[in-house]
């Protein structure tokens, strides 16, 4: 056999492999929420909403949304900034970007202002270009730079980095 044949056979067998490990994951995870779900039905925080609400956005959108609605009625008493963020994710991956961007002023607002992970999460990708998305990470690269400038201060004047 040809060895660049048999390079790309394993290749093929391999991505195999991880696609089947990918739905074995998922199948895992999606066992462990709804245990969860089982087990804190009322889900005061919203959190569990929110993720399976971000797990169900492309194959399910309308239960989806349905979840993020919940998220909405979640205990005032703790507006779980985690619960936003799900909820955002969910609506940046169905291309709802106004709504999305909501989402990420709460979470931002209520706790959860981590621009990085803004910055880099694939959920997000699909509201990137989006006016809305750009002036709020625009907004969170500020107040990120002003904090690590507060917290760091002999980074900032040293010229070193945290990232």
């Amino acid at each position: 056999m040809d060895p660049s044949a048999a390079k790309l056979i394993g290749a093929g067998l391999a991505s195999i492999a991880l696609v089947g490990a990918a739905v074995g994951i998922g199948t895992i995870f999606g066992n462990y929420l709804q245990g969860a779900l089982r087990k804190y039905p009322n889900d005061p925080s919203g959190n569990l909403r929110g993720i399976e609400a971000m797990l169900l956005a492309q194959s399910d959108p309308q239960k989806s949304q349905d979840l993020i609605a919940g998220v909405r009625q979640r205990d005032a008493a703790n507006p779980s900034h985690h619960a936003a963020y799900f909820a955002a994710c969910a609506l940046a991956r169905t291309r709802r970007a106004g709504e999305a961007v909501e989402w990420l002023r709460e979470a931002a607002a209520t706790g959860f202002p981590c621009y990085a992970l803004f910055a880099n999460d694939p959920n997000l990708d699909p509201i990137r270009t989006d006016p809305r998305f750009q002036a709020f990470m625009a907004e969170m690269q500020k107040a990120s730079a002003s904090l690590r400038a507060k917290l760091f201060p002999d980074d900032v004047n040293s010229g070193q980095s945290r990232k």
